[in-house]
């Protein structure tokens, strides 16, 4: 069994720890069950910036008629 020690007491958003959590090894299916009961959906990428790869998560939401 491993143990992940989370400290947010500095803050993070929720598509980081979702990032970050992918990147160390969780399966981004676990995101669907929110897709299901909320009009949004979640792309996973990899990025690079300023010279470090990194994983993000983007939350799109799918809402129709709002102007």
């Amino acid at each position: 069994m491993r143990t992940l020690v989370f400290d947010g007491r500095t803050g993070a958003a929720g598509d980081m720890i979702c990032a970050a959590l992918i990147a160390a090894g969780a399966d981004p299916a676990v995101l669907e069950p929110v897709s299901e009961r909320l009009p949004v959906r979640y792309e996973v990428s990899e990025t690079t910036r300023n010279g470090i790869r990194a994983t993000a998560v983007d939350v799109l939401l799918d809402r129709e008629g709002d102007g």
